[in-house]
């Protein structure tokens, strides 16, 4: 009797410790999927923005001259 407690016991562990394993690799692919692409977009958007303000700023200064 005891020894089916503790080989069910070993096998919830198992099984806890794969789908923990699985959540985490889950979590990832949420991150790789969703949140990247969209840091993406915003860090390309904001370097544009950035880029253009230097551009505009050479061209006026251009025509002061």
């Amino acid at each position: 009797m005891a020894a089916k407690k503790h080989s069910f016991a070993k096998q919830a562990s198992k099984r806890l410790k794969k789908l923990k394993r699985r959540a985490k690799l889950f979590q990832l692919k949420v991150f790789l999927l969703f949140v990247l692409p969209v840091l993406a977009i915003y860090l390309a958007y904001e370097t544009g923005r950035q880029y253009l303000k230097i551009k505009i700023a050479e061209h006026y200064s251009r025509l002061s001259m």
